[in-house]
C-alpha cells in the first residue's frame, strides 16, 4: 500500500513540474523591440508583415514590439527603451546622421541600451541620397566613427547594411526605401544576430 501511495505521489509531482515548466516557457517567450522610422515602420510596402521587425518576429516565435515613425528618424525622438524586452534593434538611417543632436543626448540615450543585447543598424550610403544631399556622406562618415566608439564602450553590436549587387532590386523605385525583398535581407541578418545569441531557436 505504501508503494502505491509513493508511486500516486510521484506522479502528481511530475504532472504538477511538467504544468509549471509549460508556464514557465510560455511566459518566457522571446520579447524583441525594434526602434527607427520609414524602414522600421515598413514603409511603402503593402503590408507591415513584410516588414523586417514582423519578418523576425514570425521567424523567431517572438512578440514584438515596434516603435518607429516613416519620415522622423529615431534620433529626433529618442523614445524610452522598452524594459521588457529580451534584445533590441536599432535602425539608424541617413537622416540620423544629418539631425542627431550634438549636445550628447543620442549618445546618452544609446547607453541606456547597454544592459540588454542591443543591435545597431545603419543605413548604407545610397547614390540618390547623396546626390539630394551632398553632405550626408561626410556625416554618415562622422556617425559611424561615433558609432564605433559607443558600441565598445556601451556593448553594443554594431552593423553597417550594403545594399546587395546584382540585377535584382532590393530597394523601392524611389531608390531609398527597402522593398519586401531588402526588408527580408534585413530580417536575415537580424534572425542571425539573435541565432548567435542563443534568443532566436527557429
Amino acid at each position: 500500500m505504501k508503494s502505491t501511495i509513493g508511486g500516486a505521489g510521484l506522479v502528481v509531482a511530475t504532472l504538477l513540474s511538467l504544468l509549471v515548466s509549460g508556464r514557465s516557457a510560455r511566459a518566457h517567450q522571446l520579447h524583441l523591440a525594434f526602434f527607427g522610422a520609414s524602414e522600421t515602420a515598413s514603409f511603402g510596402l503593402a503590408s507591415s508583415k513584410e516588414g523586417y521587425p514582423a519578418v523576425v518576429a514570425s521567424t523567431c516565435r517572438a512578440a514584438a514590439d515596434i516603435n518607429a515613425t516613416a519620415g522622423l528618424p529615431i534620433s529626433q525622438r529618442l523614445p524610452a527603451p522598452y524594459a521588457g524586452a529580451d534584445a533590441t534593434v536599432i535602425f539608424l538611417t541617413p537622416f540620423d546622421a544629418m539631425t542627431s543632436t550634438a549636445d550628447g543626448a543620442f549618445a546618452r540615450w544609446l547607453h541606456e541600451f547597454s544592459g540588454k543585447p542591443t543591435l545597431v543598424l545603419e543605413a548604407p550610403i545610397l547614390a540618390n541620397l547623396a546626390r539630394r544631399y551632398p553632405d550626408v556622406v561626410q556625416l554618415q562618415v562622422a556617425l559611424h566613427r561615433d558609432l564605433v566608439a559607443m558600441a565598445r564602450t556601451d556593448h553594443l553590436d554594431l552593423e553597417t547594411l550594403r545594399v546587395p549587387q546584382g540585377p535584382v532590386a532590393f530597394l523601392q523605385q524611389d531608390g531609398l526605401h527597402p522593398n519586401a525583398r531588402g526588408q527580408r535581407v534585413i530580417a536575415a541578418l537580424v534572425v542571425e544576430w539573435l541565432h548567435e545569441r542563443s534568443l532566436c531557436k527557429h
